[in-house]
């Protein structure tokens, strides 16, 4: 075992050379391509269109150069993590293959380490000593694999290795479970588990939807798939035809590293409130999906609010938009024939047609474009036979007129004089008025920002009773009526989150997805999309490359978000190359954690849904200690602080309102930061925030700040919210209980 180290020793000592010297070669490359952008700049002249072509190349380059250098540099600390040695059926002895974040080669291009995205490194993944086999782009390659290596290295140090049969074994998980848990998520090359391995590598054509259990690795799997497509449709993906839609800006934040640390940047990351003001190049005040929440929570009798929002985020309200739409365009045309003078060229009906039936597949502002193309070849073919007509018309007189009169009388001169300046009025006043005639005829033609249709449709009673007609209830064409009109109706305009989507759609409408070149998108925390959500990004990227992440059990804002996967798998992609996965097994938290949390999970009883099952990680049991004032529960939460900090980096304090954390943060003695969804950044740390709030993070430490029975009801959104706030905990979870325990947990 001795000399095995020694020639692994040999091997880290070789590697290393070759990506030194492979360092210090990008290192040169891009010093000089610097050098270049910044003399080109010095000299440069708008003027010399290939010069700025050339600078615009080399600013390209660099900005590949600079995210090599930064991998390089990662791998030069740790060039792999892993080695799977594997003999095809046709070749007598193993080839060895180590897996690291990038590929490294020697002088004579043999690989020396393999990109962990390559096909080969399934064999890692998911293979097991013995008979398997690898998809690659030559077909399936069977074989046996012979051995497969795990090494901890640090600081470009060997310290040990163990030899496995699958994955990860007990100890080397462990050790990447168990470590303190700072202010940003880490990439998981080196422990990636056979299920999350699928998803990674799923084909990117169709759809793929994932239900993971709460510390399934759901973003963190998107992630790497997102690195993974990016490598293996390298000739028809790049990271800016990716985008990754997230709940809020400071998960963005916490996300943050882990693309860069997989070596891709320029990925398009963002929210989808974001997103859609971004793309209709508007903005206005929103109310978001937390505010509302928020209120709904603060406010459990008012449930107009969540009425109102499902029905808003329905695919019955995409109907009501999409009728609207279809009034507007109907209305668009001026109410007469298109015609020149006495002429008439084109009937109102015929061009009613081509703008709503024939060019129906076109946004409406391309539609007007082809209408007018239209017009204008009918008068141009048409203009013509006018004036021809006007001339033979004008024949005809004269030879009546020569007919009837002396061949030299004044009469004769006279009537052919007034014959001839009347054809000629006429053919210019034709000419004239075909100048400028299809503008004129389209000029009533104004359209409009998709917001201003969508307030137009909210402030008119008239327009939404009938847009509605036939599609929703009188009871809830009532109440979203009541609701929307009552704040969009004032001055100061407001719209709400489940607005975004018929703002998509109103814009699509009219003015298409232009400079909108997204490939593949990945929706996390999908559970929270509605319906409408969901198909007006379908609509708008126009295939079926999604990656759609969530967790029912998490489903916090099923008022107005997926209730079931079949619904998306149905309604939106019509079943239509679906590739549904689960992710039962849960990395972040210790058994004691998740059994515990599991009592909520259980009265949710979701159909097929099944239990997160932890990993075989074991810590301290999590029991509820009852206080009898708030007072005296954020005095033991001092206390447990102070005591976690001197192991754990990351701690949050979780109650169930804002308002009970504003509550709680002013009787805590500990410095706290405050989380209120409002910020950019995700800071780590000591923290103290809502429940809905915490959804898609974790935790060294969670402790629920109060689940007493008069906080947490029984009620779904109840269950759920504790539910997502015990699974943030990696390692230790204590609960306070003011009074009663809730009957969730009790």
């Amino acid at each position: 075992m001795e000399q095995e180290f020694l020639r692994e020793k040999e091997w880290l000592a070789e590697v290393l050379e070759h990506l030194k010297t492979y360092s210090k070669r990008i290192g040169k490359q891009l010093r000089d391509t610097e050098t270049y952008i910044s003399e080109s700049l010095k000299m440069y002249n708008k003027d010399n269109i290939d010069a700025i072509a050339e600078v615009l190349y080399q600013t390209q380059l660099l900005s590949s150069l600079q995210l090599k250098t930064k991998v390089s540099k990662s791998s030069l600390k740790k060039p792999y993590f892993s080695r799977v040695d594997f003999k095809g059926d046709n070749e007598s002895g193993y080839s060895k293959y180590y897996l690291g974040k990038m590929s490294v080669f020697s002088d004579r291009d043999a690989p020396l380490v393999i990109d962990w995205r390559a096909p080969v490194a399934s064999l890692y993944y998911d293979g097991r000593i013995g008979e398997a086999a690898y998809d690659c782009p030559d077909g399936l390659i069977s074989g046996e694999i012979g051995l497969k290596r795990q090494y901890f290295i640090e600081n470009a140090e060997l310290s040990s290795f163990i030899d496995i049969d699958i994955t990860a074994n007990d100890e080397f998980l462990q050790a990447a479970l168990g470590s303190s848990k700072d202010k940003r998520l880490k990439d998981i090359v080196s422990t990636i588990q056979a299920e999350q391995n699928r998803i990674i590598r799923a084909d990117m054509h169709g759809p793929v939807i994932v239900q993971g259990a709460a510390g399934s690795g759901k973003t963190t799997i998107a992630l790497h798939r997102i690195a993974y497509l990016l490598y293996t449709y390298e000739k028809r993906l790049s990271p800016e035809h990716v985008m990754v839609i997230a709940p809020n800006r400071y998960f963005l934040s916490y996300i943050s590293d882990v693309l860069p640390d997989l070596g891709v940047e320029n990925v398009r990351q963002t929210t989808f409130e974001d997103f859609v003001f971004d793309f209709i190049e508007q903005s206005v005040p929103l109310i978001t999906a937390e505010e509302k929440l928020s209120h709904i929570i603060n406010q459990p009798d008012q449930k107009a609010v969540a009425e109102t929002a499902g029905i808003k985020s329905s695919l019955a309200y995409k109907d009501v938009i999409e009728k609207y739409t279809e009034k507007i365009i109907e209305n668009l045309l001026p109410k007469k024939d298109f015609s020149l003078g006495e002429y008439r060229l084109l009937g109102y009906e015929y061009i009613q047609k081509l703008l709503c039936r024939e060019y129906a597949f076109l946004p409406v502002n391309k539609r007007i474009n082809e209408v007018r193309k239209y017009l204008s070849g009918a008068l141009k073919k048409r203009k013509p036979e006018f004036i021809a007509a006007v001339i033979n018309r004008t024949d005809e007189l004269e030879a009546r007129i020569k007919n009837q009169t002396s061949e030299n009388s004044s009469a004769r001169r006279e009537a052919l004089t007034k014959l001839y300046d009347a054809r000629d009025a006429k053919i210019k006043d034709i000419n004239k008025k075909a100048s400028g005639l299809v503008s004129r005829y389209l000029n009533g033609i104004k359209l409009k920002p998709a917001l201003a249709y969508y307030i137009e449709l909210l402030r008119n009673r008239q327009t939404f009773v009938s847009c509605c007609e036939n599609i929703l209830e009188p009871v809830s064409m009532e109440l979203v009526w009541k609701h929307s009109s009552a704040i969009s109706g004032g001055r100061n305009i407001k719209i709400e989150t489940e607005d975004l989507a018929p703002l998509l759609l109103l814009h699509m409408a009219f003015y298409g997805n232009e400079g909108f070149d997204i490939r593949h998108i990945v929706i996390d925390e999908a559970q929270d999309m509605s319906l409408f959500r969901a198909y007006a990004l379908r609509k708008l990227l126009n295939t079926g490359s999604f990656t759609i992440l969530g967790d029912l059990c998490q489903g916090i804002y099923s008022f107005m978000g997926v209730k079931r996967w079949e619904d998306v798998s149905e309604q939106i992609f019509g079943n239509k190359d679906i590739r549904y996965m689960q992710l039962e097994q849960s990395y972040r938290t210790t058994v004691e954690i998740m059994d515990f949390a599991n009592k909520a999970a259980k009265r949710l009883n979701l159909k097929g849904i099944p239990l997160a099952k932890p990993v075989i990680r074991h810590g301290n049991e999590v029991r509820v200690r009852i206080k009898t004032s708030l007072e005296e529960a954020a005095s033991d939460i001092d206390g447990l602080i102070a005591g976690f900090s001197k192991q754990y980096q990351s701690i949050a304090v979780i109650c169930k309102t804002a308002g009970e954390c504003a509550r709680f943060k002013s009787l805590l003695k500990t410095p706290i930061s405050m989380l209120t969804g409002k910020e950019n950044d995700f800071s780590g740390g000591i923290v103290i925030l809502p429940a809905h709030l915490s959804k898609g993070l974790e935790f060294d430490c969670v402790i629920i700040a109060n689940a007493g029975k008069n906080v947490y009801g029984t009620s779904e959104l109840e269950i759920k919210m504790l539910y997502v706030a015990m699974t943030r905990a990696l390692h230790e979870m204590a609960v306070f209980s003011v009074g009663e325990v809730s009957g969730i947990i009790s």
